[in-house]
């Protein structure tokens, strides 16, 4: 009688006691799960986003107030529940365009976990540009990330926040379909 050889989690279980020790091995070894923050229907030439959206009138001063929030994500992946992001990579790319005149736009995306209110921002410096109002103006922030503790509890949140420095609301902006996050590293310990 030949005997069954074990599954690959039976075996796994043989050198980590915890479903947490597989899923962090694996990760570490192979690559973490990837969420894209926009999907939709295939395009011809590749490029698709998210429908325009306008930047509300009361957005406007500086990038130290009245900035607001422009869409959040909800970065979740099934059975990572309560387990601790150690390292993100993160590829997030947007298109801004002014409505009327050209004008100046501020953005940075920010993360959080569940257990957090606050928002850390996920780069050093709010992004400035000026925007036209015939072609859009594309900005891609990209790399790898290391989280603190108090923002990396799974399930995580990403969010872009804006600021105009118009006086009404000029600037509309969509976020594109090559937008990701993936976990590269994760704990059962904060």
């Amino acid at each position: 009688m030949t005997r069954k050889p074990p599954s690959v989690e039976a075996a796994l279980r043989q050198e980590w006691s915890t479903k947490e020790d597989i899923v962090g091995y694996v990760i570490d070894r192979f690559g973490g799960p990837v969420t894209h923050l926009i999907k939709g229907n295939l395009t011809t030439d590749g490029n698709q986003y998210s429908t325009w959206a306008q930047v509300p009138a009361s957005s406007y001063s500086s990038k130290t107030s009245y900035y607001i929030s422009g869409s959040t994500y909800s970065i979740d992946w099934p059975g990572l529940d309560g387990l601790y992001a150690k390292e993100i990579e993160a590829e997030l790319g947007i298109a801004l365009m002014s409505t009327e005149a050209a004008t100046t736009v501020g953005f940075r995306w920010e993360i959080k976990d569940d257990d957090e209110t606050t928002w850390t921002p996920m780069q050093s410096t709010f992004i400035k540009l000026k925007a036209g109002t015939s072609t859009a103006v594309q900005r891609t922030v990209s790399g790898y990330a290391p989280l603190s503790t108090g923002y990396n509890k799974l399930p995580l949140e990403v969010r872009l926040r804006f600021y105009s420095r118009a006086t009404a609301s000029l600037a509309k902006f969509r976020v594109k379909n090559t937008s990701y996050v993936k976990i590269n590293r994760i704990s059962k310990v904060a």
